[in-house]
């Protein structure tokens, strides 16, 4: 569980995660993941049809997969998960940065998909996108 604290009971998995992504953008610079990201999509690229990323975050890592050709859907849970609080960790809250740039962008393969619904119903939006594709 992403909240319930498991590391010497302080710290929950998010918490790490985010001073883990913090520690080393500081160290390597903001774009060090996305870096890594495309230097592995670049050389797959030659291996299999298709790559997943699970989580962009920042608006320059979204760009980045823009640049190479990404297909990227965006599943809004919000009526789930409640408001952004404002003590929110930059990684969670510019989440909704990139999707406003996504937006404003033309000529690229952006979804945006409601999943306040079952997991079926998610299932059944992500079926229609991918046969259109």
């Amino acid at each position: 569980k992403k909240e319930v604290p498991c590391v010497m009971d302080k710290y929950t998995p998010r918490e790490l995660m985010c001073w883990y992504g913090d520690t080393m953008s500081q160290k390597f610079g903001e774009s060090f993941f996305s870096d890594i990201t495309r230097v592995v999509i670049e050389q797959a690229q030659t291996e299999v049809d298709v790559v997943i990323v699970t989580d962009l975050r920042f608006p320059f890592e979204a760009r980045d997969m823009v640049e190479l050709g990404a297909h990227i859907i965006y599943i809004n849970r919000d009526k789930t998960l409640g408001p952004m609080l404002p003590t929110a960790h930059r990684s969670e809250s510019e989440v909704y940065a990139s999707v406003e740039i996504l937006n404003t962008m033309s000529n690229i393969n952006f979804l945006e998909i409601d999943n306040n619904d079952t997991v079926e119903e998610l299932d059944r939006k992500l079926s229609l996108y991918n046969d259109n594709i």
